[in-house]
């Protein structure tokens, strides 16, 4: 991909962007706004630690739940944003386009992955700020660990959201049936450890949701609390995944 091919997409994904700028402004308040929540929620719940261990466990698998459902929804609208987008080129044959002007369809990809890249690596940054002001004094992993699993997680959803958008023909459909393809993944996660079959999670591992879940649950509960759900699994295996 020459320079010239990446500058004349990189406007064109500015000009998209520039399009859907009410969702634009969402992306970037929802990190700061589903960070605080979370840091509130997690300080109120966990307190001093002078929890009992049979109180603390559901403590925290209650706050785990939480944790993968809002840090799913701070990368869902920046996924949607690109399934749209990607769908809408396909309405207006923008693959043609690029083929008259002798470009392949990895550059077309790319500055798509690329340019929402960027953003994701924002709100990882924004909400591991957030969240080591509120759980400075709580007992969780280290949060540059926290940082690229979050990174990780926005990367894989991205590109979860493009192979998405080759099953859809109307731009409508997609933005709608999108968000909920991108939290089915997620309800199963839960669904998982609430029903203890933690080490299950290991079989989704193509989904972004499922290696997250494990490196999240390691990172963010006592080693106690991990060992008992996730029951022998490894998390090197899950940040490989």
């Amino acid at each position: 991909m020459s320079l010239r091919q990446f500058s004349i997409l990189t406007k064109y994904y500015l000009l998209t962007k520039k399009r859907t700028w009410k969702t634009s402004i969402w992306e970037i308040i929802t990190p700061i706004i589903f960070g605080l929540i979370l840091g509130l929620i997690t300080k109120a719940a966990i307190g001093p630690g002078d929890l009992s261990p049979v109180t603390l466990l559901n403590v925290y698998s209650t706050l785990y739940f939480e944790y993968i459902i809002f840090l799913t929804i701070i990368f869902a609208s920046g996924c949607v944003a690109i399934l749209g987008a990607m769908v809408v080129d396909k309405e207006i044959k923008m693959k043609e386009t690029l083929k008259i002007m002798s470009m392949k369809k990895a550059p077309y990809a790319f500055h798509y992955f690329f340019g929402q890249g960027i953003a994701t690596l924002i709100s990882s940054a924004a909400v591991t700020i957030i969240l080591g002001l509120f759980l400075e004094k709580i007992e969780v992993g280290s949060f540059w660990e926290l940082f690229f699993c979050l990174l990780l997680l926005g990367l894989g959803l991205n590109s979860l959201a493009m192979t998405m958008s080759t099953f859809f023909g109307d731009h409508r459909l997609s933005t709608q049936v999108g968000p909920l393809l991108l939290f089915l993944p997620s309800s199963i996660v839960i669904y998982c450890i609430a029903s203890d079959a933690g080490p299950n999670l290991q079989w989704g591992y193509f989904i972004p949701q499922f290696p997250f879940a494990v490196v999240l649950l390691h990172w963010f509960t006592p080693e106690i609390v991990s060992k008992v759900i996730l029951k022998g699994v490894e998390v090197k295996y899950a940040w490989m995944a």
